[in-house]
């Protein structure tokens, strides 16, 4: 039964992957062909702006929150590692989604979505107490 619920899991996910596939072969190649900058460059302006995740601190929370789950679910050893490795693709996914948007996107436009992120990123640190 479990082994169901399992593949009933597994089959939307791969099936949402493949519809994206197309589309961001499309993005890729057209920022291509725009002479869109590296995400080495971007990831280098945000840096200078302040945007520099606290990436360990995030990753224990994230942690934490997948073992409180994880007991309160009773998930066995198998089941914790098919999440774990859903959860990589899922995030390898997303990593890729945003590189093909940023692709399509000139470096004018790329620099305005970096000034747009960072000011999000300072609104929730003051919802949040930080700054």
């Amino acid at each position: 039964m479990k082994s169901l619920q399992h593949r009933s899991l597994i089959i939307p996910a791969l099936l949402a992957a493949s519809l994206l596939t197309a589309p961001l072969a499309m993005a890729a190649q057209h920022g291509q062909q725009r002479g869109a900058d590296t995400q080495e460059q971007h990831s280098e302006r945000q840096y200078k702006r302040g945007d520099k995740h606290h990436r360990g601190e995030r990753h224990a929370k994230r942690e934490q929150h997948f073992e409180r789950m994880a007991e309160h679910l009773q998930l066995t050893d198998q089941q914790r590692g098919d999440m774990r490795a859903i959860h990589q693709r899922a995030g390898e996914q997303r990593q890729a989604n945003r590189e093909a948007m940023l692709n399509i996107l000139t470096p004018e436009q790329r620099e305005k979505m970096d000034d747009m992120r960072a000011e999000r990123r300072q609104a929730w640190r003051e919802r949040r107490g930080e700054q």
